[in-house]
């Protein structure tokens, strides 16, 4: 259904092969040129992403975080609601500012 002399879309097969073959190298020296970057991150994402195998070391680290902030398990309850409600506050002005931004209530006006 599309006219292809009004789209100027007349392309021969000699043309359609040199454009396949021209993929075909770009393709290659792409992954030529992915494959060692790739290999490093599978190390990294090997060693950083997968799941604690000492769990010894997590609960040491745990218990180092807890000191670092020690009034953290201390905090009184009238502390701890005020410290909630400054955080409430704060996202609300993010969504106020969203609201804003968009200038309108429910969602983005579609163009």
């Amino acid at each position: 259904s599309i006219d292809r002399k009004k789209h100027n879309l007349s392309v021969n097969s000699l043309e359609m092969a040199a454009i396949a073959k021209s993929l075909a190298s770009k393709g290659n020296r792409l992954v030529a040129f992915a494959r060692p970057h790739l290999e490093t991150f599978s190390v990294h994402a090997k060693r950083e992403l997968g799941p604690p195998t000492d769990f010894g070391a997590v609960q040491r680290e745990a218990q180092a975080l807890f000191a670092k902030a020690p009034g953290f398990m201390s905090t009184p309850v009238r502390r701890a609601v005020q410290n909630t409600c400054v955080a409430v506050e704060i996202a609300m002005w993010f969504y106020v500012g969203e609201v804003i931004g968009k200038r309108q209530l429910i969602a983005y006006a579609e163009k």
